[in-house]
């Protein structure tokens, strides 16, 4: 019987969090142009983390007011950018002997 409840519970959690990923996909889909909506929806299957980050940046930027109207995909990118780690170029300099 305890089995019979604690699958149910599981799924139970399965619906809530299926029915909270459709809510950020409409809420995303709010304040994204289809374009830039289409890319963060590829981001999410490739990064997850990184989707996360991203939606979380837009949701900040539009409940402080500062997203005027919806993003679109340039402004998506410039945003990525900012949100990726930053890799240092790694130089390498040779010293010869007698130079």
């Amino acid at each position: 019987m305890e089995d019979a409840k604690a699958a149910q519970d599981k799924n139970m959690s399965a619906q809530e969090q299926a029915r909270m990923q459709e809510q950020i996909k409409q809420a995303a889909a709010q304040l994204l142009e289809p374009n830039a909506y289409s890319r963060l929806m590829l981001i999410a299957q490739s990064n997850p983390q990184l989707f996360t980050k991203a939606l979380q940046s837009i949701a900040y930027l539009a409940q402080a007011g500062r997203l005027q109207g919806r993003m679109n995909d340039e402004q998506l990118k410039k945003l990525l950018l900012r949100l990726l780690p930053q890799e240092k170029e790694t130089k390498i300099t040779f010293a010869r002997k007698g130079e």
